[in-house]
């Protein structure tokens, strides 16, 4: 199922966890305008500037949406970097799992489809993912922020 941005944006609003399976693009020269494609064009990173909520588990599985870069005063500039940061914006904790390199479609699906059954039988979101990346050797996703705190999703 697709999604445009203003769904996505109005799910931050009410999801406790938010995955989305869609193509991503890393800006180096401009972080925030780091970008994952939805039916109607890209959610930028700086469309997540005036979330007023993020949920507790964002699950991006999208090619590159993880990489940042982290200027000289040190914010991790990027999509993850923006999901986490709204978090703290509003006192909350979050968890943003998120690739940082290609992955193919059918091996993300596998990774992800194993990463949320390990969740759901209460693993943490770092745990969960660690476990299925080793047992479908699937790399290249990584979680950042609150990942060691767990909580089920089904």
């Amino acid at each position: 199922m697709g999604a445009t941005r203003a769904e996505v944006l109005r799910a931050l609003e009410r999801a406790d966890v938010l995955h989305v399976a869609a193509h991503g693009m890393f800006s180096p020269r401009g972080p925030m305008l780091s970008q994952i494609t939805l039916d109607d064009g890209p959610l930028m990173a700086y469309d997540l500037l005036t979330a007023r909520r993020i949920p507790r588990l964002v699950v991006l599985s999208a090619c590159d949406a993880g990489m940042a870069h982290a200027p000289v005063d040190g914010a991790a500039l990027g999509l993850a970097g923006a999901f986490l940061d709204g978090a703290a914006r509003t006192g909350d904790a979050a968890c943003v799992v998120a690739g940082v390199v290609p992955v193919r479609d059918d091996e993300a699906l596998n990774l992800m489809t194993l990463f949320h059954t390990l969740l759901a039988e209460g693993r943490s979101p770092a745990e969960a993912l660690a476990q299925a990346s080793e047992k479908t050797a699937v790399p290249g996703f990584v979680c950042f922020g609150a990942g060691d705190t767990p909580f089920a999703t089904g």
